[in-house]
């Protein structure tokens, strides 16, 4: 498990404090279900899709959480923090 927090603008212009929480979690399909998203959130997300960590180191997109890359190499590997990692919002 980890964690950010941090503030961000809206498309409406609105500032937003938010604290994300992430969990690790083997799935049996790739397919992600957005039907339980609210219309702020169909609105502000862009994309999805699945990344290796590989995938994730080189990008020149943006990706977050920061520090996801990582983290990731670290759960593949069976290193299963006993607290929550805190990662950084920029």
């Amino acid at each position: 498990m980890a964690v950010d927090s941090g503030q961000w603008q809206a498309s409406d212009g609105t500032m937003v404090a938010t604290t994300n929480w992430y969990f690790f979690a083997r799935v049996a399909t790739l397919h992600v279900d957005l039907s339980g998203q609210g219309d702020s959130e169909r609105r502000d997300l862009l994309d999805h899709r699945w990344w290796s960590a590989a995938d994730l180191r080189v990008t020149h997109d943006l990706a977050f959480p920061v520090g996801l890359a990582d983290l990731l190499q670290r759960l593949i590997a069976g290193d299963l923090p006993q607290h929550p990692v805190q990662l950084p919002w920029t």
